[in-house]
């Protein structure tokens, strides 16, 4: 799910909301040295209300970013404003506060929606078909790079529009949003007109680290064939789908620049 990367952005250029007027180029530049599986092919306004253009994070193209900040909200000791993505096919948007005491990153009404061919990590005849999903959360918590707390749903119809000849309809899936292991944890699951139960669950971590396991119970002959022309395997009496994408753990250089950034804004923001 691309939309976690909107989340690291504006985690990242909250960490220098302390500087008002600096250009959003610069916050952004600085953003890419430390972070280079970011990039960006231009980034415009300042860091109060800016925008980056062409956002591509470990491949994955996001398209453009703003962000706009509430500078009231500096005096209360948080930096929050509001963010918006959109690429083709794909847009969200999310409010954002960001405790320049202690670093704790919320993100509220976030909603996200799109095509199923902008979710890189889906079989390439499941992106072919024009399937949709809806992300609706009402809350992420970060601290420390990782997510504490997240409460919401998911939904897609991706494999109910998957009809591949074989007499075959997958259901639309549905499901909570929460935290684990320090990522976003989507779960979705549903039950097929000929029976079939078929569940999903993706892991999403804040570098666009995405694991996706799916399995489907009780297939059918045709569910069967379908299942195989999608990339599904066969195992202990069920068939399942197991991909991964960009998964690279977050390097000990990348946390000690995060924590000299959050110890910069709490010596700013006392000083002030």
């Amino acid at each position: 799910m691309k939309w976690i990367v909107f989340a690291l952005l504006l985690l990242l250029v909250g960490g220098s909301i302390a500087a008002a007027m600096l250009p959003m180029s610069a916050v952004a530049g600085a953003v890419q040295k430390r972070l280079p599986w970011i990039q960006y092919e231009s980034a415009s306004g300042t860091v109060w209300n800016g925008k980056l253009s062409g956002v591509v994070v470990n491949g994955q193209d996001l398209g453009d970013v703003s962000i706009k900040v509430d500078a009231g909200q500096i005096f209360t000791g948080n930096a929050a404003g509001h963010a918006a993505f959109a690429s083709k096919g794909l847009s969200g948007e999310a409010g954002v506060s960001y405790s320049l005491i202690g670093g704790k990153t919320t993100l509220a009404g976030i909603l996200v929606q799109g095509d199923a061919s902008t979710v890189p990590i889906l079989p390439a005849r499941l992106r072919g078909t024009d399937g949709k999903f809806r992300l609706s959360v009402s809350q992420i918590v970060l601290q420390k790079g990782a997510c504490s707390a997240a409460s919401g749903e998911v939904w897609t119809d991706a494999l109910a529009k998957a009809d591949l000849g074989h007499g075959w309809v997958g259901p639309e899936l549905r499901g909570p949003v929460t935290c684990e292991g320090g990522k976003v944890a989507v779960e979705a699951s549903g039950k097929s007109a000929s029976g079939e139960d078929v569940s999903a669950s993706l892991r999403v971590g804040l570098n666009l680290s995405l694991d996706l396991q799916a399995r489907v119970a009780n297939a059918t002959q045709g569910a069967v064939e379908t299942l195989t022309e999608l990339g599904f395997q066969p195992l202990d009496g069920a068939y399942v789908l197991h991909q991964q994408l960009g998964d690279r753990p977050v390097s000990v250089t990348e946390n000690a620049h995060r924590d000299a950034t959050r110890r910069q804004l709490e010596a700013a923001y006392h000083r002030a």
